[in-house]
């Protein structure tokens, strides 16, 4: 079912971890060529698609059921030329076209997870400057509706130095968008837009299908719920490593299906996909903990559904995990259990604590190219107290440990980060490690 209108979508700050875009593609193509090869820290490419590190930003897909006759006119702009990290706006696959493939896909993904849709979800591929000109003007309205979670999304990140220490949140998710976002799922109206050009891709394939998953969670789990978790838990990372890991699980079972030559091609596609120099701009660190959902998201699915079977999934997107680290792990690993640690006292305007969990060191130390062994897998349980003094973003972080060996190498892993960002100080507070950095 196509739908000719989207009526005010909302995108919401967590909503943008159901956003796919060139992050999706161009951060794993660069970072994991890069860094693959330079600094050997990922574990390699999945066949015929952009890598284990999976999709950026955030994607969700979904199925819709068998469609109906209903068609919306077709965009009429012209097609993009050759090279597609030009900002001119191509033409979209026909309705015919992505009908027919809405349906295929539907019935793999109602196959695939054992159970029909609920609904037909409203799904509209358009060209690449009207889907822009969308997600900006709505990521401006969420921003101006959101500001005590900017503030806070702002001081953590310009602390620990994703983020400049005159940069916002706000300047970074646009330049996401601007980057090539190629599709976004609505869970407020069960909507989809998919960036497409010209005849339907292998990449807008590919796309549709991570969508529509999202659409068949979010119909039979609510992932709208996810908003309303504790954000001073890791919750909302670990549902959304389990709705990403979800779809990139699906998605990966279609991309396997396809023939060498089509994997092939949609590697291609992906390549060529997005604006590197944009994302260059970007923290590496940042960029790191914003893939992080699909990374490990898709690895955890698979050992649940390995372990348990396909119906393991919908366990997982019901009852999030209490931590990045169950997330990460090997399902049988020891010492899962989070050890409880007390926000840290400060003196200065506390904005935020939270829980920055196994998830947060391992993304700060790649983005720092530096081992996360054996420093990141002793992690136990932490706090972070995000606050600002003397005008400047600050935050100080404790973290409990396994063992008093983990806690000496989590503690010489992160003294080498803050000589990385040349700030900061690593300490021994009691049995806890404890950072201090200031921006």
């Amino acid at each position: 079912m196509t739908s000719s209108d989207v009526d005010e979508p909302e995108v919401g700050a967590f909503s943008l971890w159901f956003m796919r875009g060139a992050l999706l593609v161009t951060a794993l193509v660069v970072l994991g060529f890069l860094l693959h090869a330079v600094f050997g820290l990922f574990d390699g490419d999945r066949g015929g698609d952009a890598g284990a590190l999976g999709d950026v930003l955030a994607s969700t897909s979904t199925t819709a059921p068998p469609v109906t006759a209903e068609e919306a006119e077709s965009d009429g702009e012209e097609a993009a030329p050759s090279a597609p990290t030009t900002s001119e706006s191509p033409t979209t696959g026909s309705d015919a076209e992505v009908d027919t493939f809405v349906a295929e896909a539907v019935q793999f993904i109602e196959q695939t997870r054992g159970r029909p849709f609920l609904e037909p979800p409203d799904l509209r591929v358009i060209g690449e400057a009207e889907f822009v000109e969308i997600l900006v003007a709505d990521l401006d309205e969420t921003f101006a509706e959101e500001p005590d979670l900017v503030e806070k999304i702002d001081v953590l990140y310009q602390a620990l130095g994703m983020i400049g220490p005159d940069e916002s949140i706000e300047q970074v998710y646009k330049t996401f968008v601007e980057a090539g976002v190629l599709g976004v799922y609505f869970p407020d109206r069960d909507e989809m837009l998919v960036r497409g050009g010209g005849p339907l891709t292998l990449l807008a394939k590919a796309t549709i299908v991570h969508e529509l998953v999202h659409a068949y969670d979010d119909q039979h789990f609510d992932l709208e719920r996810g908003d309303d978790l504790d954000d001073s838990t890791e919750l909302q990372w670990t549902f959304a490593a389990a709705v990403e890991g979800s779809a990139r699980y699906v998605e990966t079972l279609w991309v396997d299906g396809l023939s060498v030559a089509d994997q092939d091609q949609l590697s291609a596609e992906e390549l060529a996909f997005g604006d590197p120099d944009l994302l260059l701009s970007i923290d590496f660190a940042f960029l790191f903990q914003e893939i992080s959902v699909y990374e490990y998201g898709e690895a955890w699915i698979a050992r649940l559904v390995e372990r348990d079977g396909i119906e393991a999934i919908d366990d997982a997107v019901l009852n999030p995990t209490a931590t990045s680290e169950q997330v990460m792990e090997p399902l049988d690993a020891a010492g899962l259990t989070p050890i409880a640690v007390a926000p840290p006292a400060v003196d200065g305007e506390i904005i935020w604590q939270l829980a920055g969990g196994q998830v947060l060191v391992d993304s700060l130390l790649k983005g720092a190219f530096l081992p996360t062994e054996p420093g990141v897998t002793g992690w136990g349980g932490d706090a972070i107290t995000a606050y600002r003094s003397e005008g400047r973003s600050c935050i100080r972080w404790d973290i409990a440990t396994d063992s008093a060996t983990d806690a000496a190498e989590l503690r010489a892993a992160l003294e080498d980060w803050v000589r990385f960002r040349r700030s900061g100080r690593v300490t021994a507070v009691d049995d806890l490690v404890r950072v201090d950095r200031c921006a």
